[in-house]
C-alpha cells in the first residue's frame, strides 16, 4: 500500500487547481465582455470599420486566452486526481484499495494520522435483523483552555 505523500503536496496541487479555476473564471468573464463589446460595435459601426476589426481581434484573443486557461485548469485537475488515485492504489496490484485497506496505515508510525469526530446514529431493523448505522462528520473541536487567569477573571475572583 502506497504511503500518502506529504500533505503539502496535496495542498499545493489543490491550490494550483483553485488558482487555475479562478483564472478560467476571469478569462470567461473577459470573453463575455469581448462578445458584448463586439455586439455593441456591430450595432454602431459599419461593416468594414476599424472598430469592428479591433473588436473581432479582441474577441479572438479573449477566446484564445479562455481556451488556454481551460486547458491549464484541466491539467491541474488531472494532476490532483492522479495524486489522489496514486495514494489510494495498492502497490502490489495498482488497483484501488479496498475500503478497509486504509486501516492498515494506522499501525504505521512514519505516517501522520488524523482522526476526526463523528456522530453515529444507529437503528436496529428487527424484521430484517440488521443494524443500520448512519455516520455524520461532526464539528472539529479543540481545547484552547488557558490555565493562567485573565486580569478580569482574577479581579472577579478577588471580589
Amino acid at each position: 500500500m502506497a504511503a500518502p505523500p506529504s500533505p503539502s503536496g496535496f495542498f499545493d496541487l489543490r491550490n494550483t487547481f483553485q488558482e487555475r479555476r479562478d483564472l478560467l473564471d476571469q478569462k470567461r468573464y473577459e470573453l463575455a465582455r469581448a462578445r458584448q463589446a463586439l455586439a455593441e460595435v456591430v450595432r454602431l459601426f459599419p461593416e468594414q470599420s476599424d472598430e469592428r476589426t479591433r473588436a473581432a481581434a479582441a474577441l479572438q484573443g479573449a477566446a484564445g486566452a479562455e481556451l488556454g486557461a481551460r486547458t491549464a485548469e484541466s491539467e491541474a485537475k488531472v494532476a490532483l486526481a492522479n495524486a489522489i488515485q496514486t495514494w489510494l492504489e495498492d502497490d502490489a496490484t495498482s488497483l484501488p484499495l479496498e475500503p478497509d485497506a486504509d486501516l492498515g496505515r494506522l499501525g504505521r508510525t512514519d505516517v501522520p494520522v488524523l482522526l476526526l469526530p463523528l456522530r453515529l446514529e444507529t437503528r436496529f431493523d428487527v424484521p430484517q435483523r440488521t443494524l443500520r448505522v448512519r455516520i455524520y462528520p461532526d464539528e472539529i473541536w479543540s481545547n484552547l483552555h488557558e490555565r493562567a487567569l485573565l486580569p478580569e477573571e482574577r479581579a472577579a475572583g478577588d471580589a
